[in-house]
């Protein structure tokens, strides 16, 4: 059966598990005679998850309520991740800021022989991606991190990374942290591996950037910084893409990508190389 996870079968089910049923051959012969009959899943059905109440509980509107560009992310961006970044079903990748992993759920099922890594801050995250996925993807590893210093664990594998991404972490960074992030992205990092991130540019004015738009939000200055004001996301940081890129090649980075997101023009998203409907602006670079 091409689609049967003995894996996710025997831990998805406790009664399996309990039974002593520790092998495919033994998952496999308990489906046909009893899981069938009985209906039971045979594997990590991620649409389905993606779309049960339980994932949208109190744990995401507690921890999030504040960090409404949370929502803003789009399917398009793991897309974006997977096909144009060449992500391969054998590539490490670690995300930075993953709160439940909810919208990762398709890179984790794409990586069949690879492994993910996710960062967060907040432990009730943690717990609530140790209690609701890892028990049924063995190919995944939660871990909290210290949000200014990103601390990045040493160990379980976190070195030599194909891809590392984050998505809304960079619009709630100071200046003086962003250096210190990417530095430590970049120790993690393959030589020739991927950084993604999203963020908010202004300015965007060098050669490879120069664009036109239609800027329909507000920025205010509060202690030297740039903040938007559009009703949702008051508390976050616009950065001057001189500014982002100047960071990046100090800490060894080359930037293969520019993707202006939807934030400043009239819904319409526009990419260096592609199109998607992405609200925030993303980066794609390097390591050196």
């Amino acid at each position: 059966m091409s689609n049967f996870d003995w894996i996710f079968y025997t831990n998805f089910y406790n009664d399996i598990k309990s039974a002593g049923i520790d092998n495919e051959g033994k998952a496999l012969d308990h489906y046909k005679t009893h899981g069938i009959v009985e209906n039971r899943k045979t594997s990590f059905d991620v649409e389905r998850y993606l779309h049960h109440n339980e994932i949208y509980g109190e744990t995401l509107f507690n921890i999030n309520r504040n960090n409404l560009s949370l929502f803003s992310i789009h399917h398009d961006l793991i897309e974006l991740l997977i096909k144009e970044c060449n992500l391969d079903k054998n590539s490490k990748v670690l995300e930075i800021g993953c709160t439940i992993a909810c919208y990762s759920l398709p890179i984790i099922k794409y990586l069949t022989d690879g492994k993910y890594y996710g960062l967060e801050s907040h432990n009730d995250c943690i717990r609530w991606c140790r209690s609701k996925i890892l028990p049924h993807c063995q190919n995944v590893n939660f871990r909290r991190f210290i949000q200014d210093k990103l601390t990045i664990p040493e160990g379980d594998g976190i070195s030599d990374l194909d891809m590392v991404y984050s998505l809304s972490i960079f619009i709630t960074l100071s200046p003086e942290h962003i250096p210190t992030y990417l530095n430590a992205i970049n120790r993690v990092l393959r030589k020739g591996g991927l950084l993604v991130f999203t963020l908010f540019m202004w300015n965007q004015t060098t050669p490879t950037t120069t664009r036109t738009r239609s800027l329909k939000t507000t920025l205010v200055k509060n202690n030297g910084n740039n903040y938007l004001t559009n009703n949702y996301n008051e508390h976050a940081l616009v950065h001057s893409d001189n500014q982002i890129y100047k960071w990046l090649e100090e800490s060894r980075f080359e930037v293969r990508d520019t993707i202006f997101g939807s934030w400043t023009t009239n819904g319409q998203g526009s990419l260096g190389t592609t199109t998607a409907s992405i609200y925030q602006d993303v980066i794609i670079a390097i390591k050196k």
